[in-house]
């Protein structure tokens, strides 16, 4: 944390070049040539769309269930944002629905893990389309060869991610062509670069970021057994993806499985609480699936997520409140283009978007907190 202090000391609290070495330091981490560190996520994910080549007219391949700011950021940019339904037992995208897509008219995917899933890898390879990658859920590793890596890749610095800086973003490319198009992008917004003091917190944690991944790891193991004891279940392989939280796939109502949690003092959110389908769902539908669940709220000395909304990142002019919706002709053309159980309806999206639970998971849990957590997981009802 010296750098941390270094920055108050000498009142070097913005600028001075240190969202430059933020980016540089994760593009030697993450197998990247160099991207740009920002403190406006709307304007990172605007600097990758245009790394990717979108412009106006574009489709955008994505989950249906990747935080509404990809899709928000898409449609102000005039790119169509194609969401995609998901592999219910991973969360991750579907190759078949994902090829579907790109035979019409898909133009880049973009790849979102907020409740710690994993895409199947075969989707770089299968595709000829430039592929965003965020690190949202989980934390991808360059020397892991089983892990997608996109040509572009963006990193969230709010309270749940791997590397926090307290908010912001970083976006990175893996190649000097892509890397000239962000730093385009970026260029004359000096105001959006990150904070020296936000990149020094962010800098401090990335030496321990191998550690870190290791203890989420070793949570999720626990929590994976745990959970064996009753009828809920996990995303395949989410103890191996170290996720950013520990999802639970709750076979009854959440509510009271959020209820029962919180009785224990443990916290917890829906995963897909502002997921891009928001965007295109009716109101009546919103309505009736806020009444169904409504939130548990938190009490003292609950065990919570650090910043465990996943879209924490969205901007101050991008709430979820404000979301455009998706215009009905526009509507109509994909449902005949995608299918309509595809376009209008995402099944195996919609009901992971009303099932799936996050329970607390960071490495400074202390032990008693993990095991409490453990024994919830285990007697869920």
């Amino acid at each position: 944390m010296h750098a941390v202090l270094e920055c108050m000391v000498h009142d070097q609290l913005s600028g001075g070049g240190g969202a430059s070495q933020l980016a540089a330091a994760l593009s030697s981490h993450l197998a990247c040539v160099g991207g740009v560190a920002l403190s406006d996520p709307a304007a990172a994910v605007s600097a990758a769309y245009s790394a990717a080549g979108l412009i106006r007219g574009s489709g955008l391949i994505m989950s249906a269930l990747a935080p509404a700011l990809y899709a928000q950021v898409a449609q102000q940019r005039g790119v169509v944002p194609l969401l995609a339904d998901v592999d219910p037992r991973s969360g991750g995208l579907r190759v078949d629905v994902v090829q579907a897509l790109l035979a019409r008219g898909g133009q880049a995917i973009l790849l979102s893990h907020p409740a710690g899933g994993r895409d199947d890898p075969a989707l770089i390879g299968a595709a000829d389309v430039p592929v965003i990658e965020v690190m949202d859920g989980r934390w991808n590793d360059a020397n892991d060869e089983s892990v997608a890596l996109g040509d572009l890749v963006l990193v969230p610095l709010h309270d749940r991610g791997l590397i926090t800086a307290g908010g912001g973003m970083v976006v990175l490319a893996r190649s000097r062509r892509r890397e000239r198009s962000i730093a385009a992008a970026a260029h004359g917004q000096p105001a959006s670069e990150l904070p020296n003091l936000n990149a020094a917190l962010a800098l401090a944690q990335l030496p321990d970021a191998a550690s870190f991944v290791a203890l989420r790891a070793k949570q999720a193991e626990l929590f994976c057994a745990a959970l064996l004891a009753n009828r809920h279940t996990t995303f395949a392989g989410v103890a191996a993806a170290a996720p950013m939280a520990f999802p639970v796939l709750v076979e009854s109502g959440l509510k009271h499985v959020r209820q029962y949690a919180s009785k224990h003092g443990v916290q917890t959110e829906p995963a897909y609480r502002s997921a891009a389908l928001d965007c295109y769902t009716a109101d009546d539908e919103e309505a009736a699936d806020g009444a169904a669940d409504e939130a548990t709220p938190a009490e003292p000395g609950q065990l919570g997520q650090e910043g465990l909304d996943p879209v924490a990142v969205t901007s101050q002019s991008l709430r979820g409140d404000d979301m455009p919706k998706l215009p009905e002709v526009l509507r109509r053309q994909l449902q005949e283009e995608t299918g309509k159980e595809l376009a209008k309806d995402w099944p195996a999206a919609r009901a992971l978007s009303r099932q799936c639970l996050l329970f607390p998971l960071y490495p400074s849990l202390p032990e008693e907190a993990v095991h409490r957590i453990a024994k919830v997981l285990a007697t869920l009802p």
